[in-house]
């Protein structure tokens, strides 16, 4: 009977704590329901010229995000400049600022929202690396983060571009050049190669045999005379 008891109480037990759970407490994670994306030129940019990126933020929250900001962690020798579009981010950094940028709207957008970006590269500081943005929202509880986005910022040095137009315009210079006067040697040489060696008496063979023809006629117009 004490056993019958004991699992009895258990049960009860059991019954009354399973009431009471939730069970979004055994879930995981949510999984980001907010997006950035970069749209960055094909193109490697050159110290002191600027690039312009378009950020686009999505949503598929439910419920609505009720609070929005964006992080975008610039690679070394990048600043920023503006940003330009509608919907711009109420809060945003000053022009000049490196590192870390921060955005953040008091009116939010509607979704999806793209703005440009524009940097400036330093003339001094110029470096390749990644562009790092990243969300953070707010629905009804504590804050999430987006997933990021990343994107390589090319940059080339001015002495790389000069040196490749350089290179490139001596080649096709040469090219034309050795070209031009293979061409007109070889052209020129096979059209009066037979009159130079007769002129200038190298073609022996050739002398040889018009002297015995002279000869032959000689001798076969004086055998006509003593017939």
């Amino acid at each position: 009977m004490s056993y019958r008891i004991a699992i009895g109480v258990f049960l009860c037990v059991f019954a009354l704590v399973a009431n009471g759970l939730d069970t979004d407490d055994f879930k995981g994670p949510a999984a980001p329901c907010v997006t950035v994306a970069h749209a960055v030129p094909e193109v490697c940019t050159m110290p002191g010229q600027e690039l312009a990126i378009q950020v686009t933020i999505d949503s598929s929250c439910d419920p609505m995000v009720q609070a929005l900001g964006l992080r975008e962690q610039l690679p070394t020798g990048w600043a920023y400049k503006a940003v330009v579009g509608n919907a711009l981010p109420n809060v945003r950094p000053a022009p000049g600022k490196t590192g870390t940028l921060e955005f953040a709207w008091i009116s939010l957008p509607d979704f999806p929202t793209t703005f440009t970006l524009q940097l400036v590269l330093d003339a001094e500081q110029a470096s390749s690396g990644l562009l790092v943005g990243v969300a953070e929202y707010r629905q009804t509880g504590a804050a999430m983060m987006s997933d990021s986005a990343i994107d390589t910022l090319c940059v080339v040095s001015a002495g790389e571009g000069e040196g490749e137009g350089e290179g490139e315009g001596e080649g096709e210079g040469q090219g034309e050049g050795e070209g031009e006067g293979e061409g007109e040697g070889e052209g020129e040489g096979e059209g009066c190669m037979l009159p130079k060696n007769l002129l200038r008496g190298t073609g022996y063979l050739d002398w040889f045999v018009v002297g015995l023809s002279l000869i032959t006629v000689f001798c076969w117009q004086g055998s006509k005379g003593d017939y």
